[in-house]
Formats: C-alpha cells, structure tokens, sequence
C-alpha cells in the first residue's frame, strides 16, 4: 500500500488531509522533531506544530519531553480506535443537539411570502448522488423522467431503485431511457416491469433524472465504473422548473 492510499484511509476516519500525512510520516520513520518533520514533509514549522497540537489534542500523539522534543504517534490500532470513539462522540452530540438546533433555526429563519428561490447545488461522489436520486424518486407524484447508462442503471439497482419504484401507484408515470441496442440484460426484466424502459443510439456518458417537472439532476461526463464509492461521479441538482 503506497503512502496516499494510507493517507486516504486515515481521512476516511475524520483525520484532515495534512494530520493524516503528519500521522502516516511519524509512524513510518519514527518519534520525530518539528523540524524533522517539517523537512520531511516540506513544509514550514508552525504548520506542523499546530497540526501536532490538534493530534495530540486528539490523544493521537504523545510528547517525549527532551531537547529537543519529539512527538510519537500512537500504536496504529490504538489509533483507530481512538478516531472511532471520536466519531462515535460526535455523532451522539449531533444527536442530542438535534431538536434544539431545528428550534433556533425554526426561530432565526426569514421567509417571504409569496416568493419561491430556485436552488442549485453540485453533489460530489456517487454514494451523495444516488442518496440524493433515492430522495428525489421518492417524493415522486408523477411523473419520473431518467435518461441514463446501463451501468449507471444497474448500479441504481444495486442502491435501491427497484425497491424504491414498487413503492408507486400505477398513476406514477415512470420512464427510462437507456443506450442499450441489443437485448436487455436479464437484470433488468424486473425492472421493465416497474417502469417504461426504452433504448436509443446515444453513447455519451450522461445522466439525466426529472421528477415531476420540479426538480432535475444532471450529470456530465459521467465515470461508468462499477465503482459504487467513485468519488468522480458528480451532479447538478435544481429544483428550478
């Protein structure tokens, strides 16, 4: 495992890019000083110790007092554990926090009446997208509107989307458009009876999902891969009609 895919990892648990690589640098080479590590990692000092502050803040790094100092990382799976109670931490703070931050919101929030502001908004990473296109399916009335890849298809499958479409009356009008111009895979006789899936001759990898007229979710260039934590799968939502 290379350097950045360890680094990646650690920021997976809640660690800032430049405390991950700090982290990852000390528990290669060793206890280490500031100035060690601020020529390893070249950068300047004050950076370097203010994140190594925040890391031992975090019970991450211990102080091994000399002179001059140096900083020891904490065993890797001791670690781990750490940045999981932390998060854990967070998460039942949130938690508790929620009603009263919903009621000063509620309190401080301006509305004008009469006035409706179409919103937009960019969503970054494919697991963002398709929690967003469940959300929009669901409130779906009546109409649902999807020209899209067979892959981007089959991964919607994978993320829920047949279940999600059982949930419709008959009244709902779903249709989806795909590139497929040879027999559909067999994955997909299910969902043909869920909805009207119909294909053309297109090869752009693109996405487009309408519901109801009110609200859309467009996405250019889009990765293919069956990759469902691709962090390159993007869109541009609005609800602007």
């Amino acid at each position: 495992m290379s350097n950045e895919e360890a680094i990646e990892l650690l920021e997976s648990y809640g660690l800032p890019f430049f405390q991950a690589n700090l982290f990852t640098y000390m528990t290669i080479h060793g206890s280490s000083t500031v100035s060690t590590l601020a020529k390893g990692l070249r950068t300047n000092r004050m950076k370097v110790y203010r994140n190594l502050v925040s890391l031992q803040n975090k019970g991450l790094v211990a102080v091994i007092l000399g002179r001059p100092m140096k900083y020891s990382p904490l065993p890797l799976n001791e670690a781990l554990k750490t940045l999981m109670d932390l998060t854990r931490k967070k998460i039942s703070e949130m938690e508790a926090n929620q009603k009263k931050v919903l009621q000063i919101f509620s309190q401080i929030s301006t509305s004008q009446q009469g006035i409706v502001e179409s919103k937009f908004r960019f969503i970054y990473g494919r697991k963002n997208v398709y929690n967003l296109l469940i959300r929009m399916l669901t409130s779906a009335r009546h109409e649902i509107l999807i020209l899209t890849t067979p892959s981007d298809i089959l991964r919607l499958m994978y993320f829920g989307l047949e279940e999600t479409l059982k949930n419709f009356s008959p009244s709902t009008n779903v249709r989806i458009l795909t590139s497929i111009s040879q027999e559909f895979p067999n994955s997909f006789k299910d969902l043909s009876n869920l909805a009207s899936l119909r294909c053309t001759e297109f090869s752009e990898k693109t996405r487009i999902v309408i519901v109801d007229g009110q609200e859309a979710l467009t996405s250019t260039s889009l990765d293919d891969s069956m990759d469902m934590d691709s962090e390159k799968d993007n869109g541009f939502w609005t609800d602007s009609p």
